[in-house]
């Protein structure tokens, strides 16, 4: 998770395929933590599952404002109840972060 990796890998795509217009942002991990873990494994978690998906969907708006057409979707999380799994916490604050941006950039032909 170094912290690049949202710009190198949506540069990379970008000069792949041309443009991105459907970003697909499911990556991330689920594991088991107890209630008690380090901060250190809650801000990884954190990382993983909030801050490097928002930091792809960023770094690839742009290019989808520009022709004025893209998807960005990210599957919510569903966790176990009978586990405390940091995954779900992260994915479902994207939500509606995601939902805010979608609505600002709906008159740009973004969904």
């Amino acid at each position: 998770m170094e912290d690049d990796a949202a710009a190198r890998l949506s540069g990379a795509a970008l000069e792949a395929v041309g443009r991105i217009e459907i970003l697909l942002n499911n990556a991330g991990g689920s594991r088991v933590l107890p209630i008690n873990a380090p901060e250190e494994r809650w801000t990884e978690a954190m990382t993983l599952n909030f801050t490097r998906p928002r930091q792809l969907a960023h770094a690839l708006l742009p290019q989808m404002i520009e022709h004025r057409w893209g998807v960005s979707s990210t599957s919510p999380a569903r966790a176990s109840r009978s586990t405390w799994m940091p995954l779900s916490p992260p994915r479902t604050a994207f939500t509606p972060e995601q939902k805010v941006c979608r609505a600002k950039s709906g008159s740009m032909g973004l969904r």
